[in-house]
């Protein structure tokens, strides 16, 4: 029998804001599952499927008191992303937990997907984000076989990327809260955090870019042209990271130079460290080869520049950023850079 369940959920509570990330799917019940040992992306191909929800959340203070309760319909692709202004709350100071439930897919029934913890104001001032394949696992999609191999192998049968990864340990060990951010198809997430949790990560954020949008007629956030351009997803994803956790005071960020990884944080790192013009980085970048932004992708890119601006002045101190780079290449390609980045002003720290 096949039952919603989380995916996916990322809570964060600022000063001024709850935000919260979540999609829901329906998989198997867990006396259904087989058991398994090998966990490999191909055996969550049942996400490609696209499911409508509705959720209830209720949020509790530390003392276990019920603050908050509302209804949310997700998405057709059972995507929620919604925000509360922390004025709507009572008792604000002390929200401690989130619960979600789903209660439209068996009529009377409020069907608890999780109780989960919020991440707090004090815990996300040192923020790190990460690439995966290529940058800690050196995967492979050249070619169809490799495709293939990809789908029906297990992360950790690729060589892990040892110098990024103990680099990022370090940063761990100082209390950065890390992020992954990659455009591998969304149903790679449970292999990818089973090679997360092998290597000692448990608390790292993934978020993957959705693959149902791209090959579907309702999807208007990606389209299909995002299977190759992925810099609007990536971009779009980094700049509501700040959304959610507010500005940082440390921010760092690893990638590689295999594909685009290069050119998107030092765009981003333009926008956070210049506060630079939203309408003129929106013009350098829109018919960029890397990004191609649709006519609703120039919407969304727009208003998120200006949000990140107002975010900027209103907090009145930039972030601290340092960029690493995985050379998987010996000279990185900086001839799609936009013109209105000055590759000079920034230091890009490479691991070999």
């Amino acid at each position: 029998m096949f039952r919603p369940s989380l995916n996916n959920i990322l809570a964060i509570k600022t000063h001024d804001l709850l935000s919260i990330r979540a999609i829901v799917n329906l998989s198997r019940s867990i006396e259904e599952s087989a058991p398994t040992h090998r966990n490999f992306p191909l055996k969550n191909l049942n996400l490609l499927s696209s499911n409508k929800f509705t959720v209830k959340i209720k949020l509790y203070s530390s003392c276990g008191q019920l603050v908050y309760e509302n209804i949310y319909s997700t998405s057709d692709f059972g995507e929620l992303n919604i925000k509360i202004p922390t004025e709507q709350l009572n008792l604000n100071n002390s929200i401690s937990r989130i619960q979600v439930y789903e209660i439209s897919y068996i009529k009377d029934l409020e069907m608890l997907l999780g109780s989960f913890l919020l991440y707090n104001p004090h815990s996300l001032r040192k923020i790190l984000i990460t690439d995966f394949d290529k940058t800690l696992a050196e995967t492979s999609s050249k070619n169809p076989r490799d495709i293939w191999g990809s789908l029906t192998s297990p992360i950790t049968d690729y060589p892990t990327i040892m110098p990024t990864l103990n680099l990022i340990k370090e940063y761990l060990k100082d209390t950065y809260t890390p992020f992954i951010v990659s455009s591998s198809p969304h149903f790679y997430e449970s292999s990818i955090r089973d090679w997360l949790y092998q290597h000692e990560i448990f608390n790292a954020h993934i978020l993957l870019k959705d693959y149902r949008q791209m090959i579907s007629f309702k999807g208007d956030y990606l389209k299909f042209k995002d299977v190759l351009a992925h810099g609007f997803y990536k971009l779009d994803h980094l700049l509501n990271i700040i959304f959610m956790t507010n500005i940082p005071d440390h921010l760092i960020l690893f990638g590689d130079n295999y594909d685009v990884d290069h050119i998107i944080y030092l765009v981003f790192a333009h926008i956070m460290m210049n506060n630079a013009d939203p309408w003129s980085i929106w013009k350098n970048v829109k018919d960029n080869p890397y990004f191609k932004l649709t006519s609703k992708q120039d919407s969304i890119f727009l208003e998120n520049l200006y949000q990140i601006s107002n975010l900027l002045k209103k907090h009145g101190k930039l972030p601290d950023i340092k960029i690493y780079i995985r050379k998987t290449k010996k000279q990185t390609d900086w001839a799609a850079l936009p013109t209105c980045v000055n590759l000079s002003d920034f230091e890009i720290n490479y691991i070999n």
